[in-house]
């Protein structure tokens, strides 16, 4: 199944509260440029306004699969205003358990 994907102007998951540990880590989340790689993940903006967390599984003819962890696929070419790649785990843990959780229901996929 193809994903549909439209632009939203606002993230999610900005709440502005916690300890200084966990703003420093949303702040890298935001503002530190990743690269997509094999096996990685990246947040997709779909149109019911939710972003899904899916996993890089090939890069082929200018193209990311990505995979999520309901069996939804897409192929996407980077750069997208609707797709965040995300950085390491370590740091999105840091971010927030909410992001584990999700985490964990991705790298399942």
């Amino acid at each position: 199944a193809q994903a549909h994907k439209k632009r939203k102007g606002a993230e999610d998951g900005e709440d502005g509260s916690g300890a200084r540990q966990q703003q420093r880590a949303q702040h890298m989340l935001r503002e530190a440029p990743v690269e997509a790689k094999v096996n990685g993940l990246a947040k997709v903006l779909f149109d019911d306004s939710c972003w899904y967390i899916g996993k890089f599984t090939d890069f082929s003819n200018g193209k990311w699969h990505i995979v999520f962890s309901d069996g939804d696929e897409d192929d996407v070419t980077l750069p997208d205003n609707d797709i965040k790649v995300l950085p390491p785990i370590p740091v999105l843990i840091q971010a927030s358990d909410e992001a584990a959780d999700e985490l964990k229901h991705a790298l399942a996929a």
